[in-house]
């Protein structure tokens, strides 16, 4: 799915929802602050940004959901709570955690790529080490393995590249509708190339040899965090400077219609340019990144009791020990139902 889909059909779930009750978003907010009346939450103290600069308000509630990409909420609670392998009372911050990935956008132009978006020197930090990463996958040519994403066919070629994280296109409404929305039979090479040649990927996620490597303290430490983030988007821009260049697909760029280039994103790309001024040529191309990291492991809250690894293998062996009692029927009634609610999001 396009990203502008995806918020498309969010803005109409939050627009059926208002119709039966209050959902309030607040836009570049950050909860700097829970609210607790002895051991409850109660409520948080929102911070957001506004063209009077920073204004503050207190929100109250009975319930608290941190759906923040690293869980950055849980430390204001108090609670204890699990981070890689370590626990909040005893965290280690050189541990590894599973690798990020700043994914991007790409998409085939059907004219030439705006002059904007083309990547003429290698950017900093390109060096031949990186090059010789990148030419392990993918390598140049037209013709997709099957399945695209199964090891063995390892080094990919850009047809499988992009087939891996494909999507429709909405402005090319004749491209990749094909693949995403036909039963894919794998094992039959001729009808999957059929399905390409009647309607071609021009559309994907850079999704793959650029993740980057995390640690806990880029959980733990907001500025270790932020040196990572900016280090995996060079490593995205690194790797489409090896798509266009390398590999010969003058034709792709990253997406200048997905809309990711917001007052967030250009304030982001401007702080981050005014501390690396060497990657100002390069700012048009990463304001069109997405605004936030694909972190695959973030804060946890730590239960009442945690299923040991040997627990774990019974309730697999014994599915009714995965029932959900009688009492969490509730999850299932229809969303207009819930409380007033507040949303903040980055």
């Amino acid at each position: 799915m396009e990203p502008r889909v995806g918020q498309a059909i969010l803005y109409a779930m939050i627009a059926e929802t208002r119709r039966h009750g209050t959902l309030d978003i607040s836009l570049r907010s950050t909860v700097a602050k829970v609210i607790k009346t002895d051991n409850t939450v109660t409520g948080v103290v929102v911070q957001s940004l506004g063209a009077q600069g920073i204004a503050s308000r207190e929100v109250g509630c009975r319930t608290l959901i941190d759906a923040t990409e690293w869980g950055d909420v849980i430390p204001l609670t108090g609670a204890r709570y699990r981070v890689g392998n370590c626990v909040s009372d005893s965290i280690q911050p050189e541990r590894e955690i599973q690798h990020l990935t700043w994914t991007a956008v790409i998409r085939q132009y059907p004219g030439p790529v705006p002059p904007a978006l083309r990547i003429t020197s290698a950017p900093p930090g390109y060096t031949e080490a990186v090059e010789k990463k990148f030419a392990a996958m993918p390598k140049a040519g037209g013709t997709v393995q099957l399945p695209p994403y199964d090891p063995k066919n390892k080094p990919w070629t850009f047809a499988s590249f992009i087939a891996y994280r494909a999507m429709p296109d909405s402005a090319r409404p004749e491209c990749g509708l094909a693949l995403t929305s036909t039963p894919i039979n794998y094992s039959d090479l001729v009808a999957y190339r059929a399905i390409l040649a009647a309607s071609p990927i021009t559309r994907t996620h850079m999704n793959y040899e650029n993740d980057y490597p995390v640690h806990i303290r880029d959980v733990e430490d907001p500025a270790s965090r932020t040196k990572t983030c900016r280090e995996a988007q060079l490593r995205t821009l690194h790797l489409l400077y090896y798509v266009q260049h390398t590999l010969g697909e003058t034709g792709w760029s990253v997406a200048d219609d997905e809309g990711f280039d917001t007052p967030f994103r250009r304030a982001e790309v401007a702080a981050w340019l005014q501390d690396s001024p060497e990657l100002q040529s390069y700012r048009v191309i990463l304001n069109h990144f997405s605004v936030m990291a694909y972190a695959r492991e973030s804060r946890r809250t730590t239960g009442l009791s945690t299923r040991s690894k040997a627990a774990s293998a019974m309730a697999i062996r014994s599915p009714s020990c995965l029932s959900l009692p009688r009492e969490a029927s509730h999850l299932r009634q229809p969303p207009h139902i819930l409380p007033r609610s507040f949303i903040t999001t980055e």
